[in-house]
């Protein structure tokens, strides 16, 4: 997804089993189309920031629809359209960008479509509850037959689709809603989706940062939003706190009067009561903190922003923000966990190096290479981008695998920057002992992976 002034573009290529391009697929975005040209490359301007569904379709092939989002904060920032070739399943929000909000209820739809050339048989869902909710209903729509989490759908000839309806009370839940269906069909084939849905607690808050991306030595606005539901039980929120963690890399520039800043990076602010009690209360705050970035090689910042009160659970939420590397493209990547666990690692990768410097490039290539470091999600850096062997050497031996641990790794957003920034058909190394973790960043970079 591409940022341009106030409004944003997404662009894509779709590609068959094969990895040839397909032209001639009409793509629909906001109101918006475009088709796919001779190498299936498609692109979509001038969409302001917010939540978007992109359809394709074309005589003879079946697609699933993608839901995203652009914008500060997006949960998705590849975007994958592909002609299917099996029996998929897709589950979302009814109302699509519907956020689960604690007390109330949320309903999503369960879609399976037979992109296959052959009519699928057996077909059953099995639907698995979410952690924190309870189900009020699952309803399979037409022919569809649902007995619990269990659903038997009809034969679909190719092509075809059917379609459930689960709705769920929200109760005790997390910063995100994680949805997941198992797919059997023709007693062979299985498919498992997910999604993913934003969580708004009774009292919550969400934050945006402008610009995004920001140049080095740029300043970054936050505003937080502090809000509380109009379901609450209490109907008031007392003791608030909003504590903000600051990117190391920042510098202060400008807070609110009333916030302690005496533990910087760490920021809190006190916040007046919020009420829902009469329309004339106040039930939501917005805070604004002014930032500049100042150490250089950063390539991500990532900010946390937590709300706690007297009487509601503390709710956090991140934000998301790259640092413009002016369109930098490299012919290799090697992206490293540097966590306490990874000396083996590091000095296998500097072994590496080392007989590169001996045995040197075929052809006496000099490409460029670069080397993106993570540790937590806030700790992921540009440590060095040279064609110089030394150099490279120099880098990797100043690595230290230490710390990590506090929050979960970045390594997917560390990989998926390495991917952004990488020329086409170049090569990336992947050093890392922990698994991804599963949410839809991760699965937005296995999919870029997998183009």
């Amino acid at each position: 997804i591409l940022i341009s002034d106030d409004d944003y573009s997404t662009s894509g290529t779709i590609r068959d089993d094969l990895g040839n391009p397909i032209d001639g697929i009409t793509i629909q975005i906001g109101g918006q189309t475009v088709i796919t040209d001779s190498v299936g490359n498609w692109e979509i301007g001038n969409l302001p920031e917010g939540e978007y569904t992109a359809i394709a379709t074309k005589d003879g092939l079946t697609f699933i629809p993608v839901d995203f989002e652009i914008g500060n904060g997006q949960l998705l920032n590849q975007i994958k359209l592909e002609a299917l070739n099996d029996v998929k399943a897709r589950i979302y929000t009814k109302i699509h960008g519907q956020k689960a909000e604690q007390g109330k209820n949320i309903t999503y739809v369960i879609t399976v479509v037979n992109g296959s050339s052959k009519v699928a048989i057996n077909n059953v869902i099995t639907y698995q509850i979410p952690t924190g909710t309870e189900l009020v209903r699952i309803q399979g729509m037409g022919e569809v037959t649902c007995n619990g989490i269990v659903c038997n759908l009809p034969d679909l000839p190719v092509g075809a689709s059917a379609e459930i309806e689960v709705e769920l009370t929200i109760g005790q839940i997390s910063s995100t809603l994680v949805n997941q269906v198992t797919l059997t069909s023709n007693d062979l084939s299985t498919d498992v989706a997910k999604s993913w849905t934003r969580a708004k607690p009774y009292l919550s808050v969400f934050g945006k940062a402008t610009p995004s991306p920001v140049t080095m030595g740029g300043t970054l606005n936050y505003s937080f939003d502090i809000e509380l539901n109009d379901n609450v039980p209490d109907g008031e929120a007392t003791g608030i706190n909003l504590t903000v963690a600051l990117p190391k890399e920042l510098r202060l520039e400008s807070a609110p009067a009333n916030c302690d800043i005496s533990k910087l990076p760490e920021i809190s602010c006190p916040v007046e009561s919020l009420s829902v009690a009469t329309p004339e209360d106040i039930s939501k705050v917005t805070i604004s903190i002014d930032t500049l970035v100042e150490e250089p090689g950063l390539i991500k910042l990532i900010t946390k922003a937590e709300v706690s009160s007297d009487n509601y659970d503390a709710h956090y939420s991140r934000i998301k923000v790259e640092v413009d590397t002016k369109g930098a493209e490299v012919d290799g990547v090697i992206v490293m966990d540097v966590t306490h666990s990874m000396s083996d690692q590091i000095n296998g990768v500097i072994r590496q190096v080392k007989q590169l410097l001996i045995d040197g490039f075929a052809d006496g290539a000099t490409p460029l290479i670069a080397v993106v470091t993570f540790r937590d999600e806030d700790d992921i850096k540009l440590v060095a981008a040279t064609r110089n062997l030394e150099t490279l050497l120099t880098a990797v031996e100043s690595l230290e695998a230490k710390d990590g641990g506090m929050c979960p790794e970045a390594s997917a957003d560390a990989l998926l920057l390495g991917l952004n920034h990488l020329k086409q058909k170049g090569t990336i190394i992947f050093v890392t002992d922990a698994p991804p973790y599963d949410d839809a960043e991760t699965q937005a970079t296995l999919e870029q992976i997998k183009q």
